[in-house]
């Protein structure tokens, strides 16, 4: 299994032969996997910050303007929207009868200052630190680059749970709407089915298409607007009596069929409505996870696009239900096994039959497209997850058919399905669950949103919300939570136990390491023995497998790349890896291109070409040998007007044995006398004056890997050329002493190439490391 770091932050300075003060703690924010870096564009940091890292990269071209008529890849802000717009609109459908059962007349209200008022708070908050740290990751990304590793796994658990909920509680009300429709399907068997179905479309290769979810969320909201002209046309026609009757008897107690309903006084039907309301805003986080997909500048205007649609939907729907039916219909009386029967709310609400088939069509759709995101979504995150090592690597297993992670999949429906079953279906203590979990993971991102103001006040990022918007979040979301507990006492036994039950997967496997040297330990005391391999019985062959478990951990390398010399920057790298990743195996790869070819010389008399001839016949003997023709020329040889030098082959600059040597002006292969002049050197290869298209994998021929710490003629001849590689070889040596728990190892890489993930895939398979275990820290928007 391979390992990860955090998700990459853009970084740049001012002055990058500056290092910063003592005062800035260990850069662990800083340290990124290549294979989420290398698409950063935007966010720069301009400045001094606290707890960033100090490393750079290779320089790179600045992009080019896209050419006239070609559009900006990525997605747009409609497809962006219509992507997060199903899943937050979903809660539509369920939303209006949960928290009219819970504050009664007051619902519109609570629906709009949870949909309203406090998502526009979270509207600021998500866009400061999701434009600051353009990766995709929500959450995980936030507190991997604001906080220790080990935290953001701890409350990645959340999220893991309201992908659960979320797949849950859609599914059940998605076969409760479509029951309408289709009498003989029951949400019992009907739930599990939906879940199982969309487990097998995930295994088969089904992912999520930004078309088809447009053309599900346009037809969704002309849906919504023919629902409400259809409701408002009837309430104007009733003279909006039954609106006028819900208010007068809003604070009367009744009794439908012997049950009492007991209607709450206003100050607690805002509470208790405002933390049910909340559940109207679940998936107000998807835009977040895809960030990386969509075009600068779409994930504000998507976040902006989502706060108005929910807004204006919620309240308005809630409305128009209390004033076509009456109160007690909607709050979902009479109950039935103690359940509210108002999941159909908006199938009762419509005046037109053909109204309520488009309902239940639509509902259909958008909610089965929700589940089918939380598949893709768990999909990914667990991908993640078991890459940074914090979920077991059998997660991974990939089917040879369809090249998907079935495990993974299995896995996600099993426990959806266990926790429909062991709630009994009942779907306010499921929609509590996802919003208790929901709203723990807006809580971290609050609490985030604040520690990246301190640590990274100077990351670039299109607005700021300001820390009482953040505090105000955090109070929100932690009112929410407290009050969905007390609205239902028994949530909290579901949602702790999903959640230290996947917790407690995360902690062993994240630990593992510690966890199998605890066990060696707690093994061996028993024994006297100090030689593994002496111990009898099971006990030892318990051991010697632990101790090869424990070494395959720590010898699984990781690679920090390095533009320049600073053991500043590779002492925090170090201390990184040592505090965040269970390895003992370090390599520093410094990345610098190779020393420019010499000016082209001035033009000179045409004449015939030079004979072909070595490097040491280049001194020409006579008018008649400059005059010869040129004949049997072969590749390694390059040609310019009337002459001709000799270069090393590709296979012999892969080797390492070839060097340019700035005491000449030529290029000569290592150990050669440098005695002897040339002619004036022809200009560089087209390679040099003209970017190719850059292909998926460098050539191997274009990188030449020479092993730093071993004293070579090519790594001498090195250093000859660039001093500072003494210095830094000398910093490994240093390291070494500082940490002797690391196998520290430095590495130089020469190529004519840009950086860019191409150079990084080309490193990956020259050094046998995956380039999720390869950690950099990006320039800025300039990075390629």
């Amino acid at each position: 299994p391979a390992m990860a770091a955090t998700p990459l932050i853009p970084v740049q300075r001012k002055h990058t032969g500056r290092m910063r003060g003592p005062s800035d703690d260990l850069g662990h924010d800083e340290m990124a996997t290549t294979s989420a870096a290398l698409r950063v564009r935007g966010g720069t940091d301009t400045g001094s910050d606290s707890g960033s890292m100090a490393a750079q990269l290779l320089p790179a071209q600045p992009a080019a303007p896209p050419p006239r008529g070609h559009e900006q890849k990525g997605m747009g802000v409609l497809p962006a929207t219509a992507i997060c717009g199903n899943d937050i609109t979903s809660s539509v459908f369920y939303v209006a009868g949960i928290s009219t059962y819970y504050c009664g007349f007051w619902s519109p209200v609570c629906l709009l200052l949870a949909s309203g008022a406090f998502l526009y708070i979270f509207r600021f908050i998500y866009t400061e630190s999701v434009t600051a740290l353009p990766v995709n990751g929500g959450t995980y990304t936030l507190l991997m680059n604001t906080t220790r590793k080990a935290v953001a796994c701890w409350a990645v658990c959340f999220s893991l749970i309201s992908y659960v909920a979320t797949a849950v509680v859609s599914a059940k009300v998605a076969v409760e709407y479509i029951e309408e429709l289709v009498p003989f399907v029951t949400p019992t068997w009907g739930t599990p089915v939906l879940l199982l179905t969309f487990a097998v479309l995930s295994i088969v290769g089904l992912k999520e298409s930004a078309t088809v979810a447009t053309g599900i969320f346009v037809a969704h909201m002309v849906v919504m607007v023919i629902l409400v002209i259809d409701t408002f046309v009837w309430v104007c026609a009733d003279g909006f009596d039954t609106l006028a009757h819900n208010y007068r008897t809003r604070n009367d107690d009744i009794i439908i069929d012997g049950q009492e309903i007991s209607m709450p006084e206003m100050p607690a039907a805002l509470l208790w409505g405002f933390c049910s309301a909340l559940l109207g805003i679940t998936g107000f986080e998807t835009s977040a996870n895809f960030v990386e997909e969509q075009r600068k500048g779409v994930y504000a205007a998507t976040v902006r696009n989502m706060w108005a649609i929910v807004s204006v939907l919620n309240p308005t729907l809630c409305l128009l239900a209390l004033a076509a039916l009456p109160l007690p219909t909607v709050m979902g009386y009479p109950l039935q096994a103690g359940l509210p029967q108002n999941s159909d709310l908006l199938i009762q609400v419509a005046r037109h039959e053909w109204v309520a088939t488009l309902i239940s069509i639509d509902a259909f759709a958008v909610l089965s497209g929700a589940v089918l995101t939380s598949y893709v979504g768990v999909i990914g995150l667990l991908r993640r997850l078991a890459l940074d090592r914090c979920l077991p690597s059998s997660l991974l297993a990939t089917n040879e058919r369809f090249n998907t992670n079935h495990v993974l999949i299995i896995a996600f429906f099993l426990v959806c399905t266990s926790l429909y079953f062991i709630t009994h279906e009942d779907v306010l203590v499921l929609a509590s669950v996802y919003t208790l979990a929901f709203l723990s993971v807006m809580t971290l991102f609050s609490a985030g949103t604040l520690l990246l103001k301190y640590n990274r006040g100077r990351l670039r990022r299109e607005t700021r919300a300001p820390v009482l918007f953040c505090l105000l979040g955090i109070g929100g979301t932690l009112t929410g939570i407290v009050g969905n507990a007390i609205l239902n006492e028994s949530v909290l036994q579901y949602f702790l136990l999903y959640y230290l039950g996947t917790a407690l997967v995360v902690f062993f496997t994240y630990n593992r390491a510690r966890v199998v040297s605890i066990a060696i330990h707690v093994i061996t005391q028993k024994y006297e023995y100090l030689d593994p391999d002496a111990i009898p019985g099971w006990p030892g062959r318990v051991v010697r497998y632990l101790l090869r478990l424990r070494r395959a951990l720590y010898d699984q390398p990781m690679i920090y790349l390095l533009k320049e010399r600073s053991i500043r920057t590779m002492a925090r790298a170090a201390q990184y890896v040592l505090d965040n990743e269970h390895t003992e195996n370090l390599i520093f790869v410094h990345v610098f291109a190779p020393t420019p070819p010499p000016p082209p010389a001035p033009a000179l008399p045409p004449g015939p070409a030079l004979a072909e001839s070595r490097v040491d016949d280049h001194i020409p003997a006579s008018d008649e040998q400059v005059n010869a023709p040129t004949t049997n020329m072969s590749p390694s040889h390059l040609h310019h007007g009337s002459y001709t030098v000799v270069v090393p082959d590709s296979s012999e600059l892969s080797a390492g044995t070839s060097t340019v040597r700035d005491s000449c002006d030529s290029v000569m292969t290592s150990g050669d006398d440098c005695s002897i002049p040339l002619l004036p050197s022809p200009p560089p290869p087209a390679y040099h004056t003209t970017a190719p298209p850059q292909p998926a994998v460098l050539p191997h021929s274009n990188l030449v890997i020479y092993p730093g710490d071993t004293a070579s003629a090519a790594v001498t001849a090195l250093e000859q050329q660039h001093p500072y590689m003494t210095d830094m070889r000398a910093d490994i040596a240093t390291l070494r002493a500082i940490h002797p728990r690391l196998r520290i190892n430095l590495v130089y890489a020469s190529t004519p190439q840009p950086f860019g993930p191409a150079l990084v895939a080309a490193l990956g398979a020259r050094l046998l490391v995956p380039p999720h275990c390869m950690l950099l820290s990006c320039p800025g928007e300039a990075f390629p």
